[in-house]
């Protein structure tokens, strides 16, 4: 009877470490992450680099409101100048689940929106409210150490004076198992076959009374 309790406890502990979720947020709050032609942070031993900003400096921008995605100030006036592209990169495949805009300040006369793509996949981003958490329209899965490239598709003349940006605060992905989904239901059912057979050899090897 205690095998067959540890073998259906370990059923269940398989199973729901399986389904358990882990998010990780990168918060990219700070002057620290400005002038730099990679930002490179670490959570949850997931390594995020950006890099390859397509700017009149190509090199980052951020303050306390958060990192420049978009922005048409002048390089001399060293704030956030409009940026038709960057990338993102992980050391570990991650599922995009949400972000953090904490800043913005543009005129609406279309959609402007942010592309967020890899390989096959992407997802459209279109709404940037200031201090609000946003669902990626489509939470895909992305490759480790594959870039993402983040396609600006807002019109630089909307922005209506000198220092106008838009800044996302932060970016939060959840970790995804490197192995097929299927292997710990696999490996739950071979720890139960082998806990019966450990059972049976333990009922044969009794001695009759």
């Amino acid at each position: 009877m205690f095998i067959k309790r540890s073998a259906i406890s370990a059923v269940l502990l398989v199973l729901a470490s399986s389904q358990a979720k882990a998010l990780t947020t990168y918060n990219f709050d700070g002057g620290g992450l400005t002038g730099l032609a990679e930002v490179i942070l670490t959570q949850d031993d997931i390594i995020l680099t950006i890099s390859n900003f397509v700017s009149s400096t190509n090199l980052s921008k951020a303050d306390s409101d958060g990192l420049c995605f978009s922005g048409n100030s002048s390089a001399s006036e060293d704030f956030c100048q409009f940026t038709s592209s960057l990338q993102l990169q992980f050391n570990k495949s991650v599922k995009l689940v949400s972000y953090l805009t904490g800043f913005n300040d543009y005129e609406i006369p279309g959609t402007p929106s942010l592309t967020f793509s890899q390989g096959s996949f992407s997802s459209l981003q279109t709404s940037f409210p200031d201090w609000s958490s946003q669902l990626f329209t489509n939470q895909f899965i992305a490759s480790a150490n594959t870039p993402i490239l983040i396609t600006n598709n807002i019109d630089n003349s909307t922005f209506p004076g000198p220092v106008s940006s838009l800044q996302f605060r932060s970016l939060t992905v959840e970790a995804v198992e490197d192995v097929p989904g299927p292997l710990p239901l696999m490996g739950a059912a071979c720890a139960f076959g082998y806990s019966r057979k450990l059972r049976r050899r333990i009922f044969t090897s009794r001695p009759n009374s």
